[in-house]
């Protein structure tokens, strides 16, 4: 099974501590996994190689330039690394099908169930998002078909170079920035409506079906299987800026990616204070005017 996520050095340990839970949790599978980057340093790369060899695992690093997407929509959250999935169909050139994971998942059982879905008609698999009902999400890019979470995609990949779907969503992305919140994510909700299969929400559980349910953005025919799985999903999403990485995070499955941290090449890396890495962004970004107010004593806002 083909394996695509898209890393570099400041993902590097989620990406390892992701792929640690693949290789634990499916011994009796055979993976070509191949990580995309732009930057990723030689110090991780060997960890990287040292993981695939000590479960006999295929893994390739692809050295990726965002040229293509400079001028593509990015932001803190959303760096141009979101992008290189569009790159997969083209890459891996001699392959029909490949799974796509996001970095800050961790998978909790079995996958394949991805060897028996049958999409030759379809562009891919995905699973429905945590806020697929909220009707503002289907407003704003005008759909009528279910949102889904672009973290995991089986992609068939001859129907994507067949239909040149990565190259419509980056011209959606180009042509209309304002309306993606969630750039790729929402370029592949438009692109690829009516020509996706959905698979249970336990391939694909994000934070908020954790969420108090008279709250939420899901319907109420999802509830019981929310209930179901919220203990023991296939793949758990830490879909929230407070990823399980950082000593604020209160996700219930938080342990889980401990657990995973702790077997894989990553082992003893602290975890991090997010409200601390806000306050260096917010330090970086304001260095000239923080500079003029305490050494100049002046204020140039």
């Amino acid at each position: 099974m083909n394996v695509v996520l898209c890393a570099d050095d400041k993902y590097a340990m989620p990406c390892g501590v992701c792929l640690t839970s693949l290789f634990e949790n499916n011994k009796n599978i055979s993976f070509d996994v191949y990580i995309f980057t732009e930057n990723l340093s030689d110090r991780e790369y060997r960890k990287f190689e040292n993981l695939a060899k000590a479960y006999s695992q295929k893994l390739s690093i692809i050295r990726i330039s965002s040229d293509s997407f400079e001028n593509l929509k990015v932001s803190e959250r959303f760096s141009k690394a979101i992008y290189y999935r569009f790159l997969i169909p083209n890459i891996l050139v001699q392959d029909k099908f490949a799974l796509y994971l996001d970095c800050d998942i961790i998978i909790n059982g079995s996958l394949s169930f991805f060897e028996t879905i049958n999409i030759e008609d379809y562009a891919c698999a995905v699973i429905k998002d945590q806020m697929c009902d909220d009707i503002r999400l289907s407003n704003r890019i005008q759909i009528n078909t279910p949102y889904f979470n672009s973290g995991v995609i089986y992609m068939n990949l001859d129907y994507w170079r067949k239909n040149n779907i990565s190259m419509k969503c980056i011209n959606y992305i180009y042509e209309y920035p304002e309306l993606c919140l969630y750039p790729d994510q929402d370029a592949l909700n438009k692109i690829l409506g009516g020509k996706v299969i959905y698979i249970p929400i336990k391939y694909n559980f994000q934070e908020l079906f954790y969420a108090n349910k008279e709250k939420v953005f899901f319907r109420r025919d999802l509830w019981n299987e929310v209930d179901e799985y919220k203990e023991n999903p296939v793949i758990i999403h830490y879909t929230s800026n407070i990823k399980p990485w950082y000593k604020e995070s209160t996700h219930p499955l938080k342990r889980v990616f401990i657990k995973y941290r702790d077997l894989s090449p990553w082992k003893g890396k602290e975890q991090v204070y997010f409200n601390i890495k806000r306050r260096y962004l917010f330090l970086r970004s304001n260095l000239k005017k923080i500079f003029y107010i305490v050494i100049l004593g002046k204020n140039i806002s």
